[in-house]
């Protein structure tokens, strides 16, 4: 709907879905030339309820087909397997990205890899793994705050109320 990037003819969306900017070209040009309004302006990506999104895992994995060295595509394929009742094929999607980028990643992006393999193991009912992964993911980032929120959930659930509380006043 609305687009704030210009028209230069060698930059152009790349991805099957949760499209990124790139060059054309080699891919290695620097965006120095462009303005870095990342400080200064603030996007809202909001989903298109009017859109049928069964296509979905069709186009995260046709994104990852069009570039396996991207561990974005992997996340993004996880993501939509563990919103849409498949943890268990989303776990290895994020264990695949801790193994192969984690010297790649921010340590941000990766306390959000391991995030989303709390949930999952949390949605496979494996607190276990799902603690380990929590605490990963705080170890990994301490600002980084959905790892903190998970682990109080386990705790919490699992009748550790004091715990659960410890950990949110961490967080």
């Amino acid at each position: 709907i609305n687009k704030i990037h210009g028209r230069d003819p060698d930059l152009r969306w790349a991805g099957a879905v949760h499209e990124h900017l790139t060059f054309m070209s080699s891919g290695k040009r620097s965006f120095s030339k462009y303005v870095d309004l990342r400080d200064k302006i603030t996007l809202h990506h909001y989903p298109d309820f009017k859109k049928d999104r069964k296509f979905y895992i069709d186009l995260a994995e046709e994104r990852l087909i069009e570039n396996p060295d991207d561990w974005q595509a992997y996340v993004l394929l996880g993501n939509e397997y563990r919103v849409k009742d498949n943890p268990e094929k989303s776990i290895e999607k994020y264990l695949y990205v801790i193994q192969n980028f984690r010297n790649i990643c921010s340590t941000t992006d990766l306390a959000g890899v391991y995030f989303a393999l709390g949930d999952a193991y949390y949605r496979i009912k494996d607190a276990v793994k799902a603690m380990t992964a929590f605490s990963n993911g705080i170890a990994i980032d301490i600002k980084y705050r959905d790892n903190y929120y998970g682990l109080a959930i386990l705790y919490y659930e699992n009748g550790m109320t004091e715990a659960a509380l410890g950990i949110l006043k961490e967080a």
